[in-house]
Order: structure tokens, then sequence, then C-alpha cells
């Protein structure tokens, strides 16, 4: 399953930015932490953001070795999807129609007859 998409209601406590859309990181060592991904990319070089108001509302440490973020979808996110579409349908030719091979005839008394 894809983690890529819009998280409803996930707020990021190093930029403010609400709600999440991409991938989410969720602390594992912290109650309720997580990063968008451009916030999560400044914590990989090493620098933990965090908003003031995000600060006042959801204390946490400022020390990068306190955290572990993973990527991280609830049960019920919907991802925005990705990878091949969805195959056309193809029609089916019914015994009534005309045949395929552009006789004239009914495809049942045609090509395919069998």
């Amino acid at each position: 399953m894809s983690k890529f998409g819009e998280h409803a209601g996930i707020t990021c406590d190093g930029c403010g930015v609400k709600p999440i859309a991409g991938l989410r990181y969720k602390c594992q060592m912290c109650a309720n932490h997580d990063f968008c991904e451009l916030c999560y990319e400044e914590y990989d070089k090493g620098m933990l953001k965090q908003t003031t108001q995000s600060a006042r509302v959801n204390p946490i440490s400022k020390r990068t070795e306190d955290h572990k973020f993973q990527e991280y979808a609830d049960k019920d996110f919907k991802g925005m999807g990705g990878g091949a579409p969805p195959a056309a349908k193809v029609k089916k030719q019914k015994p009534n129609d005309p045949c395929n091979c552009g006789s004239g005839k009914k495809a049942k008394k045609c090509c395919g007859a069998a």
C-alpha cells in the first residue's frame, strides 16, 4: 500500500502545514510527532525543525537522537494512487453483432462460429 497522499487532520510539527500532503513521517519514540517530507529531509540532515506554535501545543525534544521516524499512514488512509492506470475494458463480441472480419455477416455465422 502506498503511503503517499493527503493525511487528513494531521499537522506537520516542523512547518505547521495541515494536512500533510505526500509522505508522512511519524516518530516511533514520541506519542504525537509527525513530519511532512520536506521537514523529514531537514531532520535527516541533522536539523530538527519545530514551529513556535507546535512547540507550545506539542512539546518535543529538539535532539535528533531522541527521535526515530518512519513512513506512516493510518488504517483508513486513502492514498493518491500511482502505478499503472486501470486497463481499459475490451468490448466482448456478441453472437448477433457484425463479425470483426468485415464480411458483414453475424459473428455467430462467420468467424465466431464454433
